[in-house]
């Protein structure tokens, strides 16, 4: 649990070029499933925000969001947390990994 910020990205083993604006989206994982995702893109040449409250549940190394999204945990220390998850585009599949430090 805790609050946890973007670090890095890859799509398919290839890093992702984040903006200073990517790189202030956050994940607050609280007690009793709740998750507080603050996300962020640029619009004009200006950082927006969007903040949205979903539910998490974890089994095993699993974090399923509102009941079905599902992204797998394939580090988690002290300091960072990984997060893998695929999606499916037609017959493409791109697979996702997100970097987060604890804050």
């Amino acid at each position: 649990m805790g609050k946890w910020q973007l670090t890095e990205a890859t799509e398919n083993d290839s890093d992702e070029q984040l903006t200073e604006c990517d790189l202030l989206d956050t994940r607050e994982f609280k007690s009793g499933g709740e998750l507080i995702v603050d996300s962020h893109f640029e619009i004009a040449d200006t950082c927006d925000n969007t903040i949205r409250t979903i539910e998490w549940a974890l089994s095993e190394n699993v974090v399923t969001f509102n009941g079905s999204d599902k992204e797998t945990v394939i580090e988690l220390t002290s300091t960072t947390i990984k997060f893998q998850y695929t999606e499916k585009d037609g017959d493409d599949e791109f697979t996702y990994v997100e970097t987060y430090k604890k804050l």
